[in-house]
């Protein structure tokens, strides 16, 4: 069996590293299981060959992977295989990698007064490619009530949008300006390639309107 496998982090951008590793034993079925060093263990992501790790004296093996700049954005499978021997039978495991859009996502400050002075709720996210960005402000119970941006290009690099805690117009008069009420909100931000490869959503909860 292939225990104490890791994938850590287990979420990163594109351009940066992660470490999967994990111990090869052979289970005997009872408290402990022995090491299997000097073992051939195959690592998959997403279905192709990646690399292959031999076991050191405790069976344990490591693996540095750089994620590639043109990678899929979202969730990863990755595999650890071991394809047998003449003693020990076969046996992988498995795990995700989320390969990461958005990164560094604050809100700026945390509590704010619509009606007070510095009346507004800065929005700031570092962006690793161009994107279409989305943003929405949801109220506590996870219904929409304003959508800041909708498919803004936004250039790879730090971004910031402002929130003046204004929501979206009412059906019943929607030439008013309506400012939230005080409470809580969770801010939700949505970035989609222009190359097409995935999406990535971040969120930041408990927003404080006074």
């Amino acid at each position: 069996v292939i225990n104490q496998f890791s994938i850590n982090p287990n979420e990163v951008m594109p351009g940066n590293s992660t470490i999967i590793s994990g111990r090869l034993e052979w289970d005997k079925g009872g408290w402990f299981n022995d090491p299997i060093p000097n073992a051939s263990v195959g690592i998959y992501i997403q279905g192709s060959y990646v690399a292959t790790k031999t076991t050191n004296i405790e069976g344990k093996f490591s693996h540095s992977y750089s994620v590639p700049q043109n990678s899929p954005r979202g969730g990863l499978l990755v595999k650890a295989i071991f394809p047998g021997n003449t003693i020990y039978k076969p046996c992988n495991v498995s795990g995700t990698l989320l390969v990461s859009l958005i990164s560094n996502l604050t809100a700026t400050p945390l509590s704010f007064n619509p009606y007070g002075e510095n009346a507004k709720l800065e929005i700031s996210y570092l962006l690793h490619t161009e994107a279409k960005i989305t943003i929405e402000i949801l109220d506590a119970n996870g219904k929409l009530v304003k959508t800041l941006i909708n498919l803004a290009d936004r250039p790879a690099g730090n971004q910031t949008e402002v929130w003046y805690g204004v929501i979206d117009k009412s059906e019943i008069n929607p030439y008013d300006i309506l400012i939230a009420p005080p409470g809580s909100y969770k801010i939700k931000v949505i970035a989609k390639p222009n190359n097409g490869l995935g999406a990535d959503s971040k969120e930041i909860d408990n927003v404080e309107v006074k």
